[in-house]
């Protein structure tokens, strides 16, 4: 199943997931309205906020990811290893359907801490490409004012990749591949 019907760029879901990877801006002004349009186009909306800190927020993205369930002990405001919060950033998307992680006073918790907030960004940007890739919606909602330091942010560099490889016999990741058949 695709993740879109049509492409329809004029809806902030479309521009969000396909051409801005997976992290949007809404105007302070223009949040409730937004919120609203995304309940009525099928997005759930889970809400982070950052105006306490990046460590109230780690608590709260524990209680979001079921933390405690997933992994047998409580995420705690110290908790800052975005390996860790790789691991357990998951949201129940249903094919066909969307979920938004909405961030509030994004700029609090980059102000506290650039580099944790640049890779809070790159690993939300990761979800959504993977979530699109398996038909389901899945971006980031900052609030934001138009003059906010963090628009205009670089938070992830993008290079060429390295050749595609396998663990296939002499290096070949093609051999042993039926042309005829698509990929399992």
């Amino acid at each position: 199943m695709a993740a879109f019907n049509t492409l329809d760029w004029t809806r902030l879901d479309v521009w969000a997931i396909v051409s801005m990877d997976g992290i949007a801006v809404v105007e302070p002004k223009h949040q409730e309205a937004c919120l609203a349009w995304l309940r009525t186009h099928g997005h759930a909306v889970s809400t982070i906020d950052f105006l306490q800190g990046i460590g109230p927020a780690v608590i709260a993205f524990g209680e979001l990811f079921r933390w405690k369930e997933q992994f047998g002990y409580a995420l705690g405001p110290e908790s800052r290893i975005l390996d860790a919060l790789r691991d357990g950033f998951e949201f129940d998307v249903q094919p066909g359907r969307g979920v938004v992680l909405e961030l509030m006073n994004a700029g609090v918790a980059y102000n506290e801490n650039p580099s944790w907030f640049a890779g809070l960004l790159s690993i939300a940007r990761e979800h959504s490409r993977v979530q699109l890739a398996l038909g389901a919606r899945f971006f980031t909602l900052l609030i934001l004012s138009p003059c906010s330091a963090l628009v205009g942010t670089a938070y992830e560099k993008v290079s060429v990749p390295s050749p595609f490889r396998t663990a296939a016999r002499h290096g070949d990741p093609f051999s042993g591949h039926d042309e005829t058949r698509p990929p399992e």
